[in-house]
């Protein structure tokens, strides 16, 4: 019954950003969510010929929510989402199709805890203002920490045909690091943050383009790669590009709204480049094709949200 549920939430995700009906359908006197074309801003709508009712409705984007409250939803489901296949990284597999093996179950826990730390920043920077979005990024790293803690406290460690323990200590080292740094205000914070998103855009496009190659570079054997290891490799690669792309855009002075609708553009150009470019070790691996689709339809919707909620707007 759990598993089925989670099948539904990149469609119900999808149901809660989609536009909503055209104020001609709405009664006399409801609110219609319509935008300025001109700013996106506040906008009188009148719904009679007799202008018995005209308001005042703020919204932005191409959801039925304000721009701010549709984030704070988006985060919200996303870290959801995050825990959940951090807990059950067997069942969230599985829900997708994957044969689980100790490899897989292991990359499924890189893929989470990936999620968990742009979830974690994400709801910091949209629930509770902290002094700075160093430090809401520092916090979410503490994830990708304490799932390197995680892995090498294993005996053994999973070799999982990607990385081993030596691979496992300098991701440590290097998160740790990254986190010290955001998390105490160091004076050289936001080129830390630069940098550091540049690494994980670099890593998450080799593990997009070459999962191979990838696997090698970590320690792997990329002749002992199956079809399903291949496919998540991928997978991670797509989700490391979007906290690449939310660090990066936070270090540019983006608005931390508009740095999470960038983060989920390289996720869906990730999966459709799995569906339709590389679409055999999707194929293999038996991955179900109706969640991809959902969390395709789902994000796109956040993109233009939040990502771009000017041109959204003014283009209706």
């Amino acid at each position: 019954r759990t598993i089925a549920k989670m099948k539904l939430l990149p469609f119900l995700a999808a149901v809660v950003f989609a536009r909503p009906a055209s104020a001609s359908l709405l009664p006399s006197g409801g609110r219609a969510f319509l935008p300025s074309k001109s700013s996106g801003a506040d906008v009188n709508i009148s719904l009679s010929e007799r202008g018995a009712a005209v308001l005042d409705i703020p919204r932005g984007g191409v959801g039925p929510l304000p721009v701010e409250d549709t984030a704070k939803v988006a985060s919200a489901f996303y870290l959801a989402h995050a825990l959940y296949q951090k807990l059950a990284p067997a069942k969230s597999a599985q829900n997708y199709g994957y044969t689980v093996d100790p490899p897989l179950e292991y990359a499924c826990g890189v893929n989470a805890d990936l999620n968990l730390s742009l979830g974690i920043s994400a709801c910091l920077l949209f629930f509770k203002t902290p002094s700075s979005a160093n430090r809401a990024v520092g916090a979410g790293m503490l994830a990708m920490i304490l799932g390197n803690i995680g892995v090498l406290l294993n005996d053994p460690v999973p070799r999982l045909e990607f990385v081993t323990t030596t691979g496992q200590l300098m991701q440590l080292a290097i998160n740790g690091f990254v986190t010290y740094v955001l998390l105490s205000g160091a004076d050289y914070a936001d080129l830390t943050l630069k940098a550091f998103s540049i690494w994980l855009l670099a890593n998450g496009i080799l593990c997009t383009l070459d999962p191979n190659q990838a696997d090698d570079a970590w320690g792997g054997e990329a002749e002992d790669t199956t079809a399903g290891g291949r496919a998540k490799i991928r997978v991670i690669g797509g989700n490391c590009m979007a906290l690449g792309t939310f660090c990066h855009a936070l270090a540019l002075d983006k608005s931390p709204t508009q740095a999470f609708g960038l983060a989920f553009i390289p996720i869906v150009a990730n999966l459709l480049s799995c569906l339709y470019l590389n679409p055999a070790d999707f194929k293999d691996a038996g991955v179900k094709l109706g969640p991809i689709y959902g969390w395709i339809a789902a994000l796109l919707v956040g993109i233009a949200t939040l990502a771009f909620p000017e041109a959204a707007a003014s283009a209706q």
